[in-house]
């Protein structure tokens, strides 16, 4: 076999693939978007009927407190959105958070959304499965603040993005 030249053993590097820019879109669909609003709105529903049962209409027995019959009703119907909800994290998290992260879109509404989401996630998670009646009632006091303060803080999220987004479209 005839000595091959070195010009021949030396390798050229694989050439690199072509860079992929992020794509530049953030913006749920329509349908995506309903579905987060309808989803918020059936939490925000349910857990406000559940506490003006369990803090409005319960009555004072001769053996104490009686829980009003449809609270049981507004829990279970809250824990059906709550799943839900998971489902929708689930679903936003690759195709809008991590892209918005990505592009520097958002940051810090963003992030203080979906911390509140998972503080939500596991006060709702403590409450379900803590036995202790005093710590069980601050972890209920927490879901309930940070669950009537969340839709407030999804419209400034929004409001403030979608201004931010005029403004540079329009210049």
């Amino acid at each position: 076999m005839p000595p091959q030249s070195s010009s021949a053993l030396r390798q050229t590097p694989p050439s690199r693939p072509p860079r992929i820019t992020p794509p530049t879109r953030v913006r749920l669909s329509v349908r995506h978007e309903r579905i987060v609003y309808a989803t918020v709105a059936a939490l925000v529903a349910t857990g406000c009927a559940w506490l003006f049962c369990h803090y409005v209409l319960a009555e004072v027995g001769e053996f104490g407190v009686l829980p009003h019959p449809l609270e049981s009703l507004w829990l279970q119907l809250h824990g059906a959105a709550g799943m839900l909800s998971l489902v929708l994290f689930g679903s936003l998290l690759p195709a809008h958070m991590l892209r918005a992260w990505a592009l520097r879109r958002g940051r810090a509404s963003g992030g203080i959304l979906a911390a509140l989401f998972l503080l939500l996630t596991l006060t709702g998670y403590g409450l379900y499965y803590i036995g202790g009646e005093s710590l069980r009632a601050w972890i209920g006091v927490a879901h309930w603040v940070v669950g009537l303060a969340l839709p407030a803080l999804l419209a400034v999220h929004v409001w403030t993005l979608r201004t931010k987004l005029r403004r540079v479209f329009s210049e």
